[in-house]
């Protein structure tokens, strides 16, 4: 995948290359899973907003298993145009300690 100098100047600042730490390993990751029940923003509303706004730099975050920013990068490829050769860039951050509805289960 040919990534964008945005992507490659995030990688070489976390992870000190201007390639994903995950390059060359992908085999050896578990399946991807992106099946939480709550990534529903329609795939056309995302659509729509991008173009309105047309964004070059997006972050999510509360990224959790993936599923919101696979449909975000979706609808950026679909809506956005690249802008000499460069792709939009989707920056997702999570802390991965769970939303509000996990906590409340672990708290009677």
């Amino acid at each position: 995948v040919d990534c964008g100098p945005v992507y490659k100047a995030l990688c070489s600042c976390l992870y000190g290359t201007a390639c994903s730490p995950f390059q060359g390993i992908q085999h050896l990751l578990p399946p991807q899973d992106h099946s939480y029940g709550h990534t529903n923003v329609p795939l056309e509303f995302l659509r729509h907003v991008l173009r309105k706004l047309q964004p070059s730099f997006l972050v999510e975050v509360g990224s959790f298993k993936g599923g919101s920013a696979l449909r975000i990068a979706e609808a950026a490829l679909d809506a956005l145009p690249a802008v000499a050769g460069t792709k939009p860039c989707l920056l997702c951050v999570d802390t991965f300690l769970g939303d509000a509805g996990m906590w409340l289960d672990h708290n009677p």
